[in-house]
């Protein structure tokens, strides 16, 4: 079992923004009666939590596969006869989900190369290509997926509870197996030298020699757990109550080991070399000889075990620890990582290794030689607003919710992450964020959200700021340090509400358009604020008051709702502005500030519009409800396909020029070029 990306560096913007490594778990140490995998809670000493309940169970005890059976986690995908041409989530360009909010844990993987890389959870068949980690959406499961071979990037044999499926030239086949026992699983699948082998409960083995599965015997009725060997005649295979087993080509026969803990995994470095870990720490190595049993500190249940022609590897845990692996020596290796089982590791050498994992959400991580990076999938909070950032590195910052409920703020090129920082007390939902991009003070950003809260971002703390309203605040902007605006509704979704910065403290500004005009998104720009809401009007803001903008080109959007505004300097020049605004019904239209006019455009959907961002006013992307997403490229808009029908929030075009786009019910997404 085994997983991949994550970088801890300095969220930084002029000085400082962020600082450190946050982590969503404390030690595992601390019990919680509702949930064992809320992040600063855990199981006590002697316990591990178990994904499928969140409850903890003595170490003991536990049916916590361990032996990961898998048909006890779904993850809401349709059952399928997972048979025929196969289809993929993600093709080229569209966006496609990176951090999914709803994914099981990957339970197993096979590498081909550290950019062809198989795996599957308990309900889906992933693979990594280099780039992204790509579903194959022809074929899930509710009988759970177990594991994954791939003899080559054209040949990948999938077990999935008692059916054996192989993927060739994209299309899959159930290969027959006659499992008598009805209540036989299967557990483990290895190839080598052109044969396929699979073990799993009761003893059970079967071999695969290039036209039919045979049952070979295995003497014994443990379950089997594991299997892998470098050729046909050294096999070995792993199981319950300290079973090893070994094939010489002919016969399978029991090894002599002194343990009964249940085993879970088993590689070598050779023949001659060969590693089993399990259950209460236990590992054992054959050194060509005999069996030695090795004591590892501190104890805990082991997961998996892969090494390299020099006995160089990883073992991982089922309560997160990691031990390295250096020339047959092992050693506790404390990595930053979240606390959560690693369920599979493999090692492509000294500096190069992935894992897969996690709780109730998907984890990949990846060894570099110095660090192991997690992917983005449990540390990224659901984004609700997004920004542009370029130190220290070229990437983006967002704030949004994290699997706790509560508000962090993090920075990304969606390979590299940075430290979350938490905003507001627990439970605070922020809604709007603006990154100083030259801050002249202390104060880095701002975050605003329910309640009429907000939250300023110096050094590495978000610290609040009393604005005097308790209004929810949607949305904030600004033009310099000491002039920011911030947007919102009351209570009762009537009225709308502007507040301003200005440099001490926050004020709230009275106009005309406020009254029965909830407002709901705002851009800054030429030193003045522009916010839009209801009836798609727009109001241009200054530090004093604010003005209705009476548009006779818009009044045929009366009735229709605001819920984006974005501006860019017009394609006429001279200091002039475009602003585009988008909302309910698929509306779009431009406002030129010159000439001063608003024009209407046809976007192609009925679907509510949510947010637009982008590189110019010939380049950019308009995102909303049903996944979607819409170009415009100078001249008309066109749909951009996106592997999700979430509503699409928030989004911003990175430095690279890579696009990203999100929402708190739809996670991250990127375009594949």
């Amino acid at each position: 079992m085994r997983r991949l990306f994550t970088v801890c560096g300095a969220f930084v913007s002029a000085v400082a923004l962020l600082v450190g490594c946050e982590s969503l778990w404390v030690n595992y140490k601390v019990p919680n009666p509702d949930s064992c995998e809320a992040p600063g809670y855990g199981c006590s000493i002697g316990e591990v939590c178990n994904p499928a309940t969140r409850k903890c169970e003595p170490i003991s005890t536990t049916l916590l596969d361990l032996s990961t059976d898998g048909d006890t986690i779904v993850d809401g995908f349709i059952s399928t006869t997972c048979q025929g041409p196969v289809s993929y989530a993600c093709g080229a360009n569209m966006f496609c989900t990176q951090a999914p909010l709803a994914s099981p844990p990957l339970l197993k993987l096979h590498a081909i190369s550290e950019s062809d890389i198989w795996a599957v959870s308990s309900s889906r068949v992933v693979h990594y290509d280099g780039k992204i980690w790509n579903t194959i959406t022809s074929c899930g499961s509710t009988a759970g997926f177990v594991d994954v071979f791939a003899a080559s990037n054209s040949d990948v044999w999938i077990i999935e509870g008692r059916r054996v499926l192989r993927l060739q030239s994209n299309a899959i086949t159930e290969i027959p197996i006659a499992l008598n026992d009805p209540n036989t699983k299967l557990r483990a699948i290895w190839g080598v030298s052109g044969k396929i082998w699979v073990v799993g409960t009761g003893g059970t083995i079967f071999q695969w020699d290039g036209s039919a599965f045979t049952a070979q015997s295995s003497g014994v009725s443990s379950n089997l757990n594991a299997i892998w060997g470098p050729d046909g005649q050294n096999l070995w295979a792993a199981g319950d109550n300290g079973t090893v087993l070994r094939y010489n080509g002919t016969t399978w026969t029991k090894e002599n080991v002194t343990v009964t803990a249940h085993l879970q995994s088993v590689h070598g470095a050779s023949s001659s070399s060969v590693w089993v870990v399990g259950a209460s720490s236990t590992l054992l190595r054959w050194n060509g000889t005999a069996w030695v049993n090795q004591v590892l500190i501190p104890s805990t249940n082991m997961l998996s075990i892969s090494v390299d022609g020099g006995n160089n590897g990883w073992i991982t845990t089922q309560s997160g620890e990691l031990f390295r692996g250096t020339g047959g020596n092992w050693m506790l290796h404390y990595s930053g990582l979240l606390s959560r089982p690693n369920n599979e590791v493999w090692s492509f050498g000294s500096n190069s290794a992935v894992m897969v994992g996690g709780n109730t959400k998907a984890v990949r991580s990846k060894w570099n030689g110095t660090a192991w990076n997690d992917s983005m999938d449990e540390p990224m909070p659901s984004p609700r607003a997004m920004a542009a950032l370029s130190v220290p590195f070229p990437g983006a910052v967002a704030m949004g919710q994290g699997i706790d409920g509560n508000t962090y703020s993090i920075s990304t090129d969606l390979t590299t992450i940075g430290p979350r920082l938490p905003i507001g007390n627990a439970g605070w939902v922020g809604l709007g964020m603006w990154i100083d991009p030259a801050p002249t003070g202390s104060r880095l950003a701002w975050v605003v959200g329910k309640g009429g809260l907000a939250y300023s971002l110096t050094g590495a703390t978000w610290s609040p700021s009393t604005t005097s309203v308790s209004d929810d605040l949607s949305a904030v902007c600004g033009t310099a340090s000491s002039a920011v605006w911030a947007v919102g509704t009351d209570a009762s979704g009537t009225n709308g509400r502007v507040i301003n910065w200005n440099g001490i403290s926050w004020s709230v500004l009275s106009s005309m358009g406020l009254t029965g005009n909830p407002l709901y998104s705002i851009a800054c720009a030429n030193g003045q604020a522009y916010a839009v809401g209801k009836n798609m009007q727009m109001l241009g803001c200054t530090s004093a008051s604010c003005t209705l903008n009476n548009n006779s080109a818009i009044a045929a959007l009366s009735g229709q709702t605001a819920y984006a505004i974005w501006s860019t300097p017009s394609a006429s020049g001279a200091g002039a502005l475009d602003f585009w605004v988008a909302g309910s019904g698929g509306n779009i239209y431009r406002y030129q500030t010159q000439p001063d006019k608003a024009t209407a455009y046809p976007s192609g959907t009925t679907k509510t519009l949510r947010n637009i961002f982008g590189k110019n006013h010939s380049e950019f992307f308009v995102t909303g409800d049903a996944g979607t997403v819409l170009k415009w490229n100078g001249t008309a808009f066109s749909v951009v396909k996106t592997d999700t029908t979430a509503s699409l929030t928030t989004g911003v075009m990175l430095p690279s020029g890579t696009s990203v786009i999100g929402g708190a019910s739809a996670g991250w997404l990127h375009q594949i070029q």
